[in-house]
């Protein structure tokens, strides 16, 4: 089935998907966080520990707040992906475009982890297991096929991953200024 589905899409294709991805799992996020918020704000509050309530209130935005959030987001996201397009080589974007990537994946394992913490429902839960990972694990096994990336290059992507994380809080921030 691999091999099918190796044939019938290009490695740009492939990558090329990765915005869209982002856009259909960013979307249920957009659809369903205020709300969701709104209706769990106090079990929220009762559960986290005061030291981490600030993690509430980081995702306690409106609607537009949230879509802003994404757009920054998503920006980003795409001109990596624009980037790594025009060389497909080693070097900055691939390891930029592969810390991204490993955003996206980690991104499945929260969502999981809030699902089981929060005995239900979570946004951005549906999308994260059946849009996110498929496509992830998937993009990953064609960087490899292609000689793109390793376990080296992988290892450097989690820790640039890391690093690239206050985009996520930077985005909120904007939504936060801007409506």
């Amino acid at each position: 089935m691999l091999e099918k589905l190796n044939n019938k899409l290009e490695l740009k294709t492939v990558i090329l998907l990765f915005p869209i991805t982002f856009l259909i799992h960013d979307s249920e996020e957009i659809i369903t966080m205020e709300k969701w918020v709104d209706s769990n704000i106090a079990y929220l509050y009762s559960v986290v520990p005061k030291r981490l309530q600030f993690v509430i209130e980081s995702v306690h935005l409106t609607t537009p707040q949230i879509a802003i959030a994404v757009f920054v987001e998503f920006i980003i996201l795409f001109f990596a992906t624009f980037m790594l397009l025009r060389s497909l080589c080693s070097g900055v974007w691939l390891i930029f475009f592969t810390a991204l990537l490993t955003m996206l994946f980690i991104n499945v394992f929260t969502h999981l982890g809030q699902c089981i913490a929060f005995r239900g429902y979570t946004p951005g839960v549906v999308t994260a297991v059946f849009v996110s990972l498929p496509y992830s694990l998937y993009l990953y096994y064609r960087l490899f096929k292609a000689k793109l990336i390793n376990w080296r290059t992988v290892t450097i992507s989690f820790f640039v991953a890391l690093v690239l994380f206050p985009i996520v809080p930077f985005a909120h921030f904007i939504g936060r200024t801007f409506v």
